[in-house]
Order: C-alpha cells, then structure tokens, then sequence
C-alpha cells in the first residue's frame, strides 16, 4: 500500500499545482532569505528517505470455489480443486497455487489464468477429506485456505437419479480406438494412426461405449446381454442380462444412466444407472410406420435428449428428450440405419445407412433438429455396410466401423474430405468407440 500511495502522491501534486490558471511571480518580501534557507545540515538525508525495497509487500488472497462443504462427492469421481485468488503488486498469472492433503502435495505450482482462476482435479478415498491450498506471490509471500469435505463410497453404489459432481474434461483429441470383430468375437484397441493392434477382450461386440468418468468400456454382448470391463481389459462383468435383444448403447455422464436399444419384438429404449439395478422403459413402443427396429443410439447431454435410429428400409433417424417424451422423426433413411453420433461442439447429427434402393452406402449428418442433411461418404468412397460411427470434434474427424469393406476402420475430415483407412484386417467389424476422447460443447 506504501507503493501505492506514493504513487498517487506524485500524481496528485502536480495537479494542485496548476490548479489556479493565473501565473504569478514573488515580491521581495516573499523572497527567501539566506538566513530562512534550509542548510544542508537540516535537509532530509538520501539514508533517512523511504526506499522502494523498504516498502510493505501485501500477500495475496485465495478463496476456494470448489470443493464446497455439504455437497456429494463420491471416491470413483475425480473431485475439482479450484480457487480464485489475486494480489496487488503481482499478475495472477505470476501467482503460484499449491494443494495438499494431510502433508501431501496433490498439485504443485499451478499457474492461474489472467481472472486469477486455478482448476484441477483428485481423487479421495471415502471417508473425511481435509484439503489446503497455498497461493504463493514473487516476492515469496503466501497465503492459505483450508475445507474439509466428506466423501462416499464408489458411485456405483449411489443412486444414479442423483446428478453427480462430475467434471466434463477439457476437449481433447482421442489416443485409441475400440473395435469389436463379431466374427472372430474380440474387441480390439489400436492407436490413432492404426498401429499396435491389442486385443482387450475375447467377447462378442454389438456396440461399445467408453465411460469417461469410470475409465471403464461398455458393450452390448449376444444381443441379449450388457458387459463391461476397464479400457485395459483383463477382467469384465455383466451389468445387465437376459435382455430383449439389445443392439446400441450410450451413456449420459452427468446422471450417470446407461441407455440402450432393443431392436426386435417390441422395439423400445431403456436405461439404467451405469452398474445396472432397476430398467426404466424410456420409450417402450418404437417401431413407428411398420419398422422392425431400434439400432444406433447416442446422448446430446448438452440439450437433454436422445438421438437413435430405426434399422429398417425408410427407417426415421428420431429424437426424444431424456425422459421419452417430445418424441420426433427427424429424417428419412433411404437405406437401412445404424450408428448415429452427436457433435456436440457444433451441434450436429452424424448416422450411418447401407442397403439403399441406389445401391450407395452412404454417412450424413444434419442439424440436430435433422435440417440441413449432406452426404459425406458413399460407397464411391469404399464404404460397403457401414456400422456403427464416432465423431472427434477436437480433432474434427469422423471414424466407422464396415462390416464388409475393404477398410474396416476408417476416419476422414466432418465434411467426409481426406479419407484414410486405419485398419484392413478383415473380420466383421461392427462397434467403434474413441479411447478417451471430450465430448465437446
């Protein structure tokens, strides 16, 4: 504050300076006289002035945002550590922001943005959780902030109506693709530029969805049955089992619910919490204008609804909101349908269609109210009984699974430009999902 003040000082004082526009001169009686002058002995001595080094640095302020006393976080679900803090003489981008729980450092010197705001995350163990955050200035000053939160078991034993605190990542390219051989009955893993073929699981694949929260991958098994496993494999479990022949999944990371498709009988959309328990019929009777099925089906979690596709010749791509009502057919396949993917960063619909009267395979997309509709792929472009599809809006690909092509796995530009085939192993390819990949908003 000395700094500041003296600052304002130097400013002021020219301006009571001038303050009278009249200019005039001393008489000689207002003159000074020798004996009046200050002698050099009384004169303020360069050592007795203030100096900048001797002026007090102020230490910075820190108040945490989150995490927040009385809110639910569970020990599956990273929690987020974010702070805002400021200082007078420094940048909040110059500041250093250090978190701790019980002695040990969880984040070191993190570098706030220019509104001084600061953001990881970390997971705890269930039970009480006691965290300090130190905000540390250039000149070595600190200041600390203290919470302590309650954390629960996993949250897979939690109810799943609950919205949880889960932190949507940053957006950011895929570093893996999974595919399922219904053939051969493996799910793959390979890099993004089709080497390092690894198989994950020996199980049959109708469809397969990554949960980014749980580090886990999904997939419908023998139309009949949902497993699970961790994206490295080595181990699964059954979620759900005996259903009516289940063909697509999705999954919606904020209520944390599991959705899937039953393509034959009574065609219908169901989900779950994401560990199984009870099945709610969110749209019990599909099948509209004599169609057979319910197939592709992926979540537009930033407007709250459900995207799927009716596998029939003229079958609908459709839309309904979370809870099944508003249902709508926003386009008419000339083909049979299959994957469907939502862009959420720039609000589009991507699906899949094969068997068309023309003979052409073809991807589309839309608007996500199905306006707009373009073809990017067709079979001049090798696509022979695509399957289902995924979108990476970060990296602005498009990647899907044929059955029977040449290229098995294959991605190309959103607008359908720059084809590239990523694996030509052979096999019936089916399912395809990207290895921890943002969903964009």
């Amino acid at each position: 504050m000395q700094r500041a003040a003296r600052t304002l000082l130097l400013l002021v004082a020219p301006l009571v300076a001038c303050s009278d526009s009249r200019i005039s001169t001393p008489d000689d009686d207002d003159v000074v006289d020798d004996d009046d002058a200050v002698d050099d002995d009384d004169a303020v001595d360069d050592d007795d002035a203030v100096d900048d080094d001797d002026a007090v640095d102020q230490p910075p302020f820190v108040s945490i945002l989150s995490p927040a006393p009385g809110e639910a976080y569970y020990s599956d679900v990273p929690v987020t550590l974010e702070v805002l803090v400021g200082d007078l003489e420094d940048r909040s981008e110059d500041l250093r922001v250090t978190w701790t729980h019980e002695g040990t450092v969880l984040a070191q010197d993190l570098a706030p943005d220019a509104t001084g705001r600061s953001s990881t995350t970390s997971l705890f163990a269930e039970g009480p959780v006691g965290l300090a955050v130190a905000v540390r200035d250039t000149a070595g000053q600190e200041a600390v902030a203290e919470v302590a939160i309650e954390v629960g078991g996993p949250y897979d034993s939690g109810p799943c109506d609950a919205v949880v605190p889960f932190v949507l990542p940053t957006c950011q390219e895929p570093t893996g693709i999974y595919f399922s051989d219904i053939q051969a009955g493996l799910i793959h893993r390979i890099d993004l530029d089709g080497s390092n073929l690894t198989t994950v699981q020996q199980r049959v694949a109708d469809d397969l969805e990554v949960d980014l929260a749980g580090d886990k991958l999904y997939w419908v098994h023998g139309d009949a049955v949902i497993e699970r496993g961790p994206l490295s494999g080595a181990s699964w479990e059954v979620v759900h089992g005996a259903l009516p022949y289940a063909y697509g999944i999705a999954i919606d990371p904020f209520s944390r619910h599991l959705y899937w498709t039953n393509q034959v009988g009574t065609p219908k959309v169901q989900r779950s919490c994401l560990w199984g328990g009870d099945i709610v019929d969110v749209l019990p009777g599909l099948g509209m204008g004599g169609n057979c099925c319910a197939i592709g089906i992926d979540i537009d979690f930033v407007n709250e609804r459900i995207h799927w596709m009716d596998g029939y010749y003229g079958g609908p791509v459709s839309r309904a909101n979370l809870d099944g009502s508003g249902m709508t057919s926003l386009y008419t396949t000339p083909g049979i349908g299959n994957g469907v993917a939502v862009d959420h960063r720039d609000a589009k619909l991507y699906w899949s269609e094969y068997g068309n009267s023309g003979g052409q395979d073809a991807i589309r997309r839309s608007n996500l109210d199905g306006s707009s509709v373009e073809t990017l792929l067709t079979s001049a472009q090798g696509l022979d009984t695509p399957q289902h599809i995924a979108v990476d809006p970060a990296g602005g690909k498009i990647y899907w699974a044929d059955l029977r092509g040449a290229t098995r796995i294959g991605r190309a530009n959103l607008d359908g430009s720059n084809v590239e085939a990523l694996y030509t192993g052979g096999g019936e390819i089916r399912a395809i999902a990207l290895e921890r990949v943002s969903p964009c908003e």
